[in-house]
């Protein structure tokens, strides 16, 4: 028996669920360095649509290029029949619709339940093609409990269909570039600012945000935002950006690494999540975190972070400020921020994994 990994768009490293497709490709390539483990299967393929293997230095898991004229017919014919008799794994909320033996992650709902933050293209794939991969597919993977209480709850599969993998933060493939200013030029103080994503998606809800650096007690502090979306985009959008708010556009992992660090704490305020990993990530450096109560954020965080209500502006405004005058209690969450983060790695996420597969696919 062959295992298939489905390598359909993997076309980011860094970013989302691409991040989590090849984070988890390259753990179980490690784990199936061992040769009992590796035994059940035989073979391990990654089947992807471009020529060359997007993933280096692969040293078990072997690599297919198949060729489709697009996306849906690579996915519904060629994938479809090149592992007829064998299971497919896919970590992109994807496989081959009416293949039975599929184990499928889907990371969340945030589709169906924040469709605002979508494009009509994906809208249209989570009303038709998620409901019908929870019914076809044999497993359907998820990251949090959260996403799978999410995944009954919208008749996406039953209970017993689902298994949680959560994910790891302990990346191995990193941006060394990015488009953004250095700190240095964003005349940042240690300790003054705050971090948070730039994001004009609802569902990431940086409009509470923007209303709490309007109060004057945080006017001493600076937010500063990474990501794709600007100052223009914010205002094009209806919401007001304070001036104490600096953008720093699209920046590498060590520079963000060296933001997150100096930084009083990230802030997290998303209305959803299907996981959330930025504040394991900043945990993981020792950079304490303020984290909404919506999706699976408390799940993941548990109390290693300051939760607050994600739309109450004054909380928001009261924590920062208390994590702000208060050392003992900064330094008490940097504490359990450590020791939460290193819980997530994904050599444990590849052992999950490997474990579902060979209870339910072999």
């Amino acid at each position: 028996m062959t295992l298939f990994i489905n390598g359909n768009n993997l076309n980011n490293p860094y970013w989302g669920v691409s991040r989590v497709a090849f984070e988890l490709i390259r753990s179980l390539d490690e784990l199936f360095t061992d040769p009992k483990k590796l035994e059940p299967f035989g073979d391990i393929v990654l089947l992807g649509r471009d020529i060359d293997c997007p993933l280096k230095d692969l040293s078990v898991i072997k690599y297919e290029h198949i060729r489709a004229p697009n996306m849906y017919l690579w996915e519904n014919v060629a994938v479809l029949w090149r592992t007829k008799g064998h299971p497919i794994v896919g970590f992109q909320n994807r496989n081959p619709a009416f293949k039975r033996n599929c184990a499928t992650m889907i990371h969340g709902l945030q589709i169906l339940t924040q469709p605002s933050s979508y494009s009509r293209r994906a809208i249209l794939e989570g009303k038709y093609l998620i409901p019908l991969i929870g019914k076809v597919h044999k497993t359907i993977l998820t990251v949090s409990g959260y996403s799978a209480d999410e995944i009954v709850k919208y008749s996406i599969a039953k209970r017993h269909k689902i298994r949680v993998v959560p994910n790891g933060i302990d990346h191995r493939e990193r941006r060394d570039e990015g488009i953004g200013r250095a700190e240095s030029s964003a005349n940042l103080t240690p300790g003054r600012y705050i971090v948070a994503q730039a994001s004009i998606k609802p569902h990431k809800n940086i409009a509470t945000l923007m209303a709490a650096f309007r109060d004057p007690s945080l006017s001493n502090l600076k937010l500063v935002l990474f990501g794709g979306d600007n100052r223009e985009s914010f205002s094009e959008m209806g919401i007001d950006v304070p001036e104490n708010v600096t953008f720093v556009g699209m920046i590498g992992d060590n520079e963000l690494r060296n933001l997150l660090i100096n930084a009083l704490c990230l802030v997290f305020p998303s209305l959803t999540e299907g996981f959330g990993l930025p504040p394991l990530e900043a945990m993981a450096l020792g950079t304490p975190t303020i984290v909404s109560d919506r999706g699976a954020i408390p799940e993941v965080c548990g109390d290693a972070s300051i939760i607050v209500d994600a739309l109450d502006v004054q909380a928001w405004t009261r924590a920062i400020n208390t994590l702000s005058c208060d050392e003992d209690l900064r330094a008490h969450y940097i504490k359990a921020g450590y020791a939460r983060s290193a819980l997530f790695t994904w050599r444990a996420a590849a052992h999950q994994l490997y474990d579902v597969i060979l209870e339910r696919h072999t």
